[in-house]
């Protein structure tokens, strides 16, 4: 698995990142009572911090449970109600997952549900049985496919640096990341927002509003009229950002309605 970007030094910056999209991936929370074993629940903000720290996670396996918790986002049913410590549980198992399959000599089930005791704030953490549930279900949901394709590995971690660090123009030039030019040519279509990005630089920026609205009129003449080139990165984009097995959507529903989420 390439370790790519190999600039990424701030790490606090990107667990907030993470954080961030795991408040987001079970956004609607019913008003669940905890019982004991959710007393003193921490924050989802000091749960990944914590997490993140005392298992030694590297930046690949953040990135790769970033990618696993789009994809589980993207299977969960959209009623679908959590309880307070959904986002914790789901965090866990995909940060568990990304450990097993990118490192053979990960550790246990039984140590994850050590590292999830926090005595600081006073939660006791998820047993065993409910660490090995978590696993099964999160697995269920993404149908067992766990293997995440090279090219979306840079893909997806380039665009997470540039959101989150924001690394100047020519940073981006020496990585050749962009093109250099302000209006790049070679356009792909972008399922998730129906516009388009250029294949370069990703996510471009423009300091100049006019500049911004000729973009705009570009990107929109390519989404309205794709050409054949444009259609199949789509496609193979699309395929990438998907786990196998997508059109098994009704099983992974029936299967989180019964798990330990």
């Amino acid at each position: 698995m390439p370790r790519h970007p190999t600039q990424l030094r701030q790490l606090s910056s990107l667990i907030d990142y993470v954080a961030e999209k795991v408040a987001k991936v079970v956004p609607r929370l019913s008003a669940y009572k905890p019982g004991v074993d959710e007393a003193y629940l921490p924050s989802i903000d000091d749960f990944v911090l914590y997490i993140t720290i005392r298992s030694y996670t590297p930046i690949p396996e953040l990135m790769m449970s970033l990618i696993y918790l789009s994809w589980f986002r993207g299977r969960l049913h959209p009623a679908h109600f959590g309880r307070p410590s959904t986002p914790h549980r789901v965090f866990l198992a995909a940060l568990m997952l990304a450990h097993k399959v990118h490192n053979d000599d990960s550790v246990n089930n039984a140590c994850w549900a050590d590292l999830s005791v926090i005595p600081e704030c006073g939660f006791a953490g998820f047993s065993n049985v409910e660490v090995n549930l978590m696993e099964g279900q999160f697995l269920a949901a993404l149908d067992w496919d766990v293997h995440i394709d090279a090219d979306l590995y840079e893909l997806f971690s380039r665009e997470i640096y540039i959101s989150t660090f924001h690394p100047s123009p020519s940073f981006q030039t020496e990585q050749g990341w962009s093109c250099g030019c302000c209006i790049c040519i070679d356009w792909w279509a972008c399922p998730a927002q129906g516009l388009s990005h250029c294949t370069t630089c990703l996510t471009p920026s423009y300091p100049e509003v006019e500049m911004q609205k000729k973009v705009l009129a570009v990107e929109q003449s390519h989404a309205l009229q794709p050409s054949p080139t444009e259609h199949e990165a789509c496609v193979a984009l699309h395929q990438h950002m998907t786990p196998a097995g997508h059109d098994a959507q009704g099983k992974c529903n029936r299967a989180l309605e019964t798990n330990a989420f």
